[in-house]
């Protein structure tokens, strides 16, 4: 670590020609607005290479720096007015051991945390690049978990979509599948030939009978003219009306069938189709009620699983706040930053003062500084930063709106800063 001992500024804002010895553990900076105070701290962060502003030099000076002394070395910025009167800046000149460092600007980056360049640091940023800072700094690793409850969640919202739009099945129980009307076909084919076969025997015996009718009568008209053969005659006479006696002439019987089979296996085949498709529809129906139940059973498995994860994101969270070394830091369950039991984008300006101060000081050790700007009333919580800077070896500087208290403790350094004069508290 870099132990800063002295701090240097000359015509830096509204600051003339000032020095602070960094003595003590917690130097605070009292004073009205407009006075200087937050220009100590600037000063700082603008020699370590923050960016700076166009009037930085003190008005009617044609130039400025800044200066800060550490053990064994230092770093010093100076800025000056061009000949198109435009503000510019040398190079940052870093002094170790007696030897210039080469690319001071990278060196220094890599000694410093933001915070020591940028107090509102964590302030500035959206709630997704908060998220994503904290994840670094303080190792939280939820990903996986993020990704499956997002896959969790896009799968539930596309099966409600689904359930949604089944609306209301009505499920009644499954009649017997009916013949097709093909089958029924074949068999009215079979009756109808059937039909039209024992018709057709009838005719032929009818037409036997008239044949043999008419064969006799033509006999009986040649008995009249043949006497001779009367005998034959007469013998073939009476064998015919014995024949005749034995096979009278029948009517035309109906088919064994009854035709009102016929006519029902018509009528069945004529709404063959509107049943068949009544029973389809039934079937289409059920399955697509068993869908339902088994997208329903999905969506449950779906919801547990995201309830289950975010249960392990608590508990994993919960870790991560109990091992990364500040107090009062928790997460709620979406994984944002809670401290002091409010949510990092609520933080007031003295808990985003007290958990920046603590962020800094996980970064590995540089520079032994804690920027503090625009405190609030430090009251019995200068003892927490007094015991911080003496645990972490730490200069801290605050400023305070305000006048400076009549007695502090010795390990404080009070200043009062006014018309860019800084003088030690009496």
């Amino acid at each position: 670590m870099i132990k800063v001992t002295k701090l240097t500024v000359r015509n830096v804002g509204i600051l003339e020609d000032e020095s602070i010895e960094f003595n003590k553990p917690l130097l605070l900076f009292y004073g009205d607005v407009r006075q200087g105070k937050s220009t100590v701290l600037n000063a700082i962060r603008w020699c370590l290479g923050g960016a700076w502003p166009t009037d930085i030099i003190r008005h009617g000076q044609k130039e400025a720096s800044v200066k800060l002394e550490f053990d064994g070395g230092s770093v010093s910025r100076s800025w000056y007015l061009g000949k198109d009167g435009g503000t510019k800046a040398r190079d940052i000149a870093f002094i170790r051991n007696g030897a210039a460092v080469g690319r001071p600007a990278n060196e220094i980056a890599r000694l410093l945390n933001p915070f020591q360049s940028n107090q509102d640091y964590l302030r500035n940023m959206s709630e997704p690049e908060r998220k994503a800072f904290f994840a670094e700094v303080l190792s939280v690793d939820t990903m996986e978990l993020d990704a499956e409850a997002r896959a969790c969640a896009d799968q539930a919202t596309e099966l409600r979509a689904v359930l949604k739009a089944y609306g209301d099945i009505q499920v009644v129980p499954l009649p017997n599948e009916p013949p097709s009307v093909e089958d029924l076909r074949a068999r009215l084919d079979a009756m109808v030939a059937a039909h039209h076969d024992q018709v057709g025997t009838v005719q032929i015996h009818n037409m036997a009978v008239t044949q043999h009718n008419a064969t006799y009568n033509q006999r009986v008209d040649r008995l009249q003219d043949i006497n001779v053969k009367l005998m034959e005659l007469n013998l073939a006479k009476a064998q015919l009306e014995d024949w005749l006696g034995a096979n009278p002439i029948k009517d035309l019987m109906p088919a064994p069938t009854e035709p009102e089979e016929i006519d029902a296996l018509r009528a069945r085949i004529g709404n063959g189709n509107l049943e068949r498709e009544r029973y389809e529809q039934t079937v289409k129906d059920n399955e697509r009620a068993q869908q339902k139940v088994n997208n329903e059973k999905e969506l449950k498995v779906l919801e547990d699983r995201q309830r289950k994860i975010k249960t392990e994101k608590s508990a994993l969270l919960r870790d991560y706040a109990g091992t990364c070394g500040i107090a009062d830091l928790a997460f709620d369950e979406s994984g944002n930053v809670v401290f002091e039991g409010t949510t990092a984008g609520m933080l007031s300006t003295s808990q985003l003062m007290r958990l920046s101060s603590a962020l800094a000081s996980l970064y590995p050790p540089g520079f032994d500084l804690d920027l503090i700007d625009r405190a609030e009333s430090l009251g019995t919580s200068i003892y927490q930063f007094i015991d911080r800077a003496k645990a972490k070896d730490l200069t801290i500087l605050a400023t305070v709106v305000g006048e400076a208290p009549a007695q502090s403790p010795p390990e404080v350094g009070v200043f009062v800063v006014k018309e860019g004069k800084i003088k030690p508290a009496k």
